[in-house]
């Protein structure tokens, strides 16, 4: 998959549909969260990613007080690029 910048700070641009870059997100978030489940919690075995602790900074992030959060979507092409999947 190839991606164009216009600069090094600009959003990457990818060159699959909007679709398909979320559903590879989504797979990205849900294989990433179940290996780091398994890192952290190793005694729950394959049970792991049913764990989610909290943590209210997370929480504050993706529901805060004020109910401006920007959608979780806007994210998606930065983090596959920076992660190298993009």
């Amino acid at each position: 998959m190839t991606t164009s910048t216009s600069s090094p700070s600009s959003l990457v641009i990818p060159s699959c549909s909007y679709g398909a870059l979320l559903s590879r997100y989504s797979a990205w978030l849900h294989m990433e969260r179940r290996l780091l489940a398994r890192e952290l919690w190793p005694e729950l075995g394959d049970l792991a990613y049913r764990y989610v602790p909290e943590d209210e900074a997370v929480t504050l992030f993706h529901f805060p007080l004020d109910g401006i959060c920007a959608p979780a979507s806007s994210r998606a092409a930065p983090v596959l690029h920076a992660v190298g999947v993009l």
